[in-house]
């Protein structure tokens, strides 16, 4: 950190790595900790209409999501698709991935909504073949493509 000092977009990536290895390690507080100083310090540095603030609030979604704090993991992913919908457009594949996560209540089973030309579908909770924006949902839900996902 002495290198760029506290508020470099370096160190917020730093803090969102140290946040999924520890989420990944089942350490979910610790995890917090570190996607909210990653969160703080995009919303220092892009303002909060970033892409990169969208996705260190995706990450915060995702970790509420996996604590069973769907109604908070709810509110986020639909911030995050106001961002991606405001910087990318309606379709792109990250809006459609956040909005059917907001939208969907998360992964509580009651299946994926997908929204796009003026429509809205249910597509079913395992929808693994689904086409959706160029990516492909996989078995969990999330929007796959090469080169493009959530860090």
């Amino acid at each position: 950190m002495s290198m760029y000092g506290h508020e470099h977009p370096s160190v917020a990536a730093s803090y969102s790595n140290m946040g999924l290895v520890l989420r990944n390690m089942g350490k979910y507080q610790e995890a917090l900790d570190m996607y909210s100083k990653s969160l703080e310090i995009d919303i220092r540095v892009h303002g909060d209409s970033h892409p990169l603030v969208a996705t260190s609030k995706y990450n915060v979604a995702g970790l509420k999501e996996a604590q069973g704090d769907l109604e908070g993991a709810r509110e986020l992913f639909l911030e995050c698709e106001q961002i991606y919908a405001k910087v990318f457009g309606a379709d792109h594949k990250e809006t459609l991935d956040a909005a059917m996560r907001g939208t969907s209540g998360c992964r509580s089973g009651r299946g994926w909504w997908r929204r796009g030309a003026g429509r809205v579908e249910f597509a079913g909770r395992r929808a693994a073949n689904m086409h959706v924006g160029g990516g492909f949902l996989s078995d969990s839900g999330r929007t796959v493509s090469a080169g493009v996902g959530h860090v």
